[in-house]
């Protein structure tokens, strides 16, 4: 059914295409990951899956044309969850790219609505080097509160009804929490151990104490000069990476007069917005790909018939 070709790394797997229709069988293998990932473990040489094991693993074949509908059904998932990820690196293109504009080359609209900078705008100097007339130089506290996370007490590795809120550590949701410390838009990024990851949260949290947060009076311009941070250069931990609130508050940045601020966050707002509801949209399209990847492959759930004719 199955050809099978190895190397130290990598493991290759053709399908005959008369038998088995290639997506069916790799959504096949996907389901096994688990299993594979245990068998590999207990291998002598730890992380290794043989070309015997793999060759003679039972594959269950409905007709060809229910293997196709079937892979087609979860590869339209997975493409769609690929469509949203690379929207989204667009939509956050453009807000970046947007920020520099205005903010670094201060090309924002000036009352005519021309580029500010390269239409004569008045230019002054200030300790981070040329900025337009009538903006401040200022530290990261003028527009954000800067706190640390805390330590949970009961926490649950798995979501469940009783703990639903997402434990956030300083990369990545670490557990849920029963309650949460906040429920707004904060800014989160890591304390001890890992720095540099900026996380955006809009919804009930309970941030780690591994973690700084942000809560910013402009969170889109916030957001984006903590993309400019050299956090490398913050850290004063000598065994374990560190950095503290006074560092991240003390952090100078330009700021520009209300009106250009206001406007820019509702453009770049709108844009997260997008990139929010994309992500959402995915979460549901993961977990239901997950839930109905097992049941498709096992012919727990069947195709109808008037859908095979692929």
């Amino acid at each position: 059914m199955v050809d099978v070709y190895i190397n130290q790394s990598v493991v290759a797997i053709k399908g005959k295409e008369s038998v088995v229709d290639p997506y069916f069988l790799f959504y096949s293998l996907v389901s096994r990951y688990e299993r594979f990932r245990q068998i590999s473990d207990a291998h002598s040489i730890r992380g290794s899956l043989t070309t015997k094991v793999l060759s003679e693993e039972t594959i269950l074949l409905p007709p060809l044309n229910i293997q196709k509908t079937i892979g087609q059904i979860l590869l339209s998932l997975d493409l769609k969850i690929e469509l949203n990820q690379q929207m989204n690196k667009t939509l956050e293109s453009i807000a970046q790219t947007l920020f520099k504009h205005w903010f670094i080359d201060f090309e924002f609209p000036d009352e005519n609505g021309q580029p500010y900078k390269s239409s004569g705008g008045e230019m002054v100097d200030s300790e981070l080097g040329e900025i337009p007339n009538e903006w401040k130089i200022g530290k990261i506290k003028d527009l954000a509160t800067v706190t640390s996370g805390k330590r949970p007490g009961k926490k649950s590795d798995v979501r469940t009804e009783e703990f639903n809120v997402e434990l956030i550590g300083a990369s990545s949701v670490m557990g849920f929490v029963k309650d949460s410390l906040y429920t707004g838009k904060i800014i989160l990024t890591g304390r001890v151990g890992t720095h540099g990851i900026l996380q955006r949260v809009n919804k009930q949290s309970w941030p780690s104490d591994n973690t700084l947060v942000l809560k910013p009076i402009r969170y889109e311009y916030i957001f984006q000069c903590l993309k400019l941070v050299d956090f490398g250069s913050l850290n004063i931990g000598s065994t374990q990476p560190l950095i503290t609130q006074t560092q991240i508050k003390e952090w100078d940045i330009v700021i520009p007069p209300n009106e250009i601020l206001g406007t820019f966050e509702l453009f770049a707002s709108s844009l997260y917005s997008k990139v929010d509801s994309n992500k959402d949209e995915s979460r549901i399209l993961s977990s239901l790909r997950d839930l109905l990847l097992p049941q498709l492959i096992s012919g727990k759930i069947r195709v109808p018939l008037e859908d095979t004719n692929v």
